[in-house]
Formats: C-alpha cells, structure tokens, sequence
C-alpha cells in the first residue's frame, strides 16, 4: 500500500512539519469523526494531543468563539433578486487593517479593494480545490 503524505494547508492549526504524524496518526483511527480524535488526542504522546487546548477555562471561551463562528456562517440574508427571494451570506470574514479577522458585510466588502481581494482570493482557493476533488473523483470512476 502506497504511503498518503499529509501536509498543512493555509491557515492550519499545526505546523507543516507536524502534518504528516497527524494525518497518520487521524487515519488509524477507525471512526473518523470529532469525538474519537478528540479521544486519540487525549494521549499526550500523539502528534494529535498539542493540537488541542487541554485547559478547561480556555477551552470553554475558545468553544464560544467557535460557537459564534458557527452562528454567523448559518446566518442568511433574503434578497429580491430578478423578483425571486433569494438568500445570500449576510457576514464575509476579512482580515482588517489591523491584522485582525473580523465579519463585514456585502456592502463593506464592495467598499474595500482588500477586503474584496481576500474573498477572491478565498473563492479562487475554493474552486482550485473543488477542480482537484473532481479530477481525482473521475480517475476513479474510470
């Protein structure tokens, strides 16, 4: 069987060089989902256990955080739009020029030539790896 390299993408919580034990490490893991490599992260001697805040207090506030990411990504706004009700993302995550990451709106993001180059960027990111899933997809069909 052939040996899967793993490595970081963009933005990832781990360093490249870590990658590589974590993918390993995750694909052991039988059922692969949140709960179980939160259970196989629990070792302290796994590559996986660093990647996750084991303090209580710091954990909670960075769940609520999370929670808040979750609220705004599943927040829509309807639009008029050729005199059908459309929905469309109210909230755009940029990073301003502060270095900070925040959520602006439609609006704000038309405004702003940065904040407009960081979703295109985002959605040229999106697409590439949407038109690799498809290639690899379809060498497997045939």
């Amino acid at each position: 069987m052939k040996k899967v390299k793993y490595k970081a993408r963009l933005g990832a919580p781990f360093k490249n060089k870590e990658a590589q034990a974590i993918g390993e490490e995750i694909s052991t893991i039988k059922k692969k989902n949140p709960t179980s490599i939160v259970e196989k992260a629990r070792n302290p001697k796994t590559a996986l256990h660093n990647c996750f805040d084991w303090n209580n207090n710091v954990a909670g506030e960075k769940w609520r955080i999370q929670q808040a990411r979750n609220i705004v990504n599943h927040l829509v706004e309807v639009k008029i739009i050729s005199g059908n009700e459309t929905e469309v993302k109210c909230f755009f995550p940029v990073m301003n020029e502060n270095k900070e990451n925040v959520y602006v709106t439609q609006a704000e993001v038309f405004a702003n030539v940065s904040y407009k180059k960081q979703l295109l960027n985002e959605m040229r990111t999106t697409l590439q790896n949407l038109l690799r899933l498809i290639d690899v997809f379809s060498t497997l069909e045939n």
